[in-house]
């Protein structure tokens, strides 16, 4: 792009229509539109739209040379959503909410093989890299995306601040009730960015540990350096490194409750004399939505209509449907709001809105039992599932492998102890009756076929007088293959 006469636009090509020359940009507040195609918006929408052509452009040599660099394989930048910018010669650094929108955008350069530090680019906020992917109870807090990503290599559950004194108050939220563990640089920037997350963190956290480097590190010594010294031993390297922040007994139940944390924020919210009545309730809509956000994931059916929103509960192994009275009971009770009141409607629009948004995931529910990747999958209770391999018979948390079960299709909690003839005990079955002698045997080879592609199982004809229970087992054998 290139600035008109007077330097109050830039000029350039619409990468939405592709006219050259007709894409006009304000250099004051970023506001856009294409003369030709009509398409207008803001810095947000504009760094949006040509964000997906950086990523592109970051493939092949700017890749390779900053994966080299950095000592980092190239599938970990890309997970990253890393992108180039062929004009400048800048590597682009998204940012991203919970939610996975975009929240900033930072840039670095690489230049005579020294990579400069990456920083904000105007008109955006500073903010934290990686909270997209802060699905786990405990988290390592890094000092910068490189030291994130090579804890990611590891395995971990990273995030990181831009700077070693940059953490936000306002952060506090997304780590509530959570193990989190500071390793930030071995200097004084990164000893003084501890005492301050610490501080800050210490009546919210549910456990805190951060890095003391022993004597002889060199200034500046980062987790990324303790990586490419150790490569996949450095995570028990790095363990010996940290130490127990002491937390009151008091703190870390109330830390460790996360309704009285929502409660708080919440609070705080609605005391806020600032804002108006419909203010205080969206904000508190969007709060719960990101804390939702931090403690489980939504999903949508194929369908993507109100009745197929669902979200799972990761603490509790449960996926509920939204608009089931169990689910907005426990969200009634978790966030202390009557189901009566105004807040309570703007808070439940905003959870719907979510799960059927493109940013939550489709899946199709398993009902009563699932087959994947050479596995059988039985559930028992609405957050137990009985995982059947070549190898063992386990019993794992609802979710596991992605299979999941709602609490209206699964079966009863069950356990095998002893062995037992599964059509004298399973309830869908139980008080079936045949006339024939070898019908129960043949019922019995039919259903020992059960994970098999329904398709190629061999034809069973059920016959008998009428309230014989025709009906009844015709009904739970599609119900059993989800058919109905």
């Amino acid at each position: 792009m290139k600035p008109n006469g007077d330097g109050t636009e830039a000029i350039g090509d619409c990468p939405l229509c592709g006219k050259g020359n007709h894409l006009y940009v304000k250099m004051l507040n970023g506001l856009w539109i294409c003369q030709h195609c009509g398409k207008s918006g803001n810095l947000y929408s504009f760094i949006e739209m040509l964000l997906p052509s950086f990523q592109k452009s970051f493939s092949g040599t700017p890749e390779i040379l900053l994966s080299k660099n950095r000592h980092l394989q190239p599938e970990t930048l890309r997970s990253a959503g890393i992108g180039y910018n062929p004009q400048t010669g800048e590597y682009i650094i998204p940012a991203y909410k919970p939610d996975g929108k975009l929240q900033t955008i930072y840039t670095c350069k690489l230049i005579n093989g020294k990579l400069s530090k990456p920083f904000c680019l105007k008109g955006f906020p500073t903010y934290l890299y990686g909270l997209e992917k802060l699905n786990a109870d405990k988290v390592y807090l890094c000092e910068g995306i490189w030291d994130m990503l090579a804890m990611r290599e590891l395995g971990l559950c990273a995030i990181a601040v831009p700077g070693a004194n940059t953490f936000k108050t306002e952060w506090r939220k997304y780590f509530t009730g959570k193990s989190v563990y500071i390793v930030y640089d071995n200097d004084e920037a990164g000893r003084n960015g501890i005492k301050k997350v610490v501080g800050l963190l210490r009546n919210v956290a549910f456990e805190i540990k951060h890095i003391k480097w022993p004597a002889g590190k060199p200034s500046g010594y980062d987790v990324r350096d303790l990586y490419i010294q150790n490569g996949t031993d450095a995570l028990g390297v790095l363990r010996c490194y940290l130490f127990d922040v002491k937390i009151e007994q008091a703190d870390t139940k109330q830390a460790k409750n996360f309704k009285d944390s929502i409660h708080a924020i919440l609070f705080s919210i609605t005391q806020d004399k600032n804002l108006s009545s419909d203010e205080r309730n969206q904000k508190c809509g969007e709060a719960v939505r990101e804390w939702l956000q931090t403690v489980g994931t939504f999903y949508h059916t194929p369908d993507n209509d109100f009745t197929s929103a669902m979200f799972f509960n990761s603490t509790l192994k449960v996926l509920f449907l939204i608009q089931n009275d169990n689910f907005l009971s426990w969200l009634s009770d978790t966030l202390r709001v009557n189901r009566a009141s105004k807040l309570f409607s703007f808070i439940l629009k905003d959870i719907e809105n979510e799960a059927l948004s493109g940013r939550a995931k489709e899946i199709n529910v398993s009902l009563f039992w699932a087959k994947k990747d050479g596995k059988i999958y039985l559930s028992c209770g609405q957050n137990k599932i009985v995982r059947i391999s070549c190898n063992a018979i386990e019993t794992v948390d609802n979710g596991t492998d992605g299979i999941l079960f709602t609490p209206f299709t699964c079966l009863r909690e069950w356990s095998c102890t002893a062995p037992v003839d599964p059509f004298s005990t399973l309830h869908l079955f139980r008080n079936l009756s045949t006339i024939s002698p070898h019908a129960r045997t043949l019922l019995k080879l039919w259903f020992i076929s059960c994970p098999t592609d329904p398709q190629h199982k061999p034809v069973l004809v059920i016959i008998g007088p009428v309230g014989s229970g025709k009906t009844c087992i015709i009904r739970n054998i599609l119900h059993l293959f989800g058919m109905l």
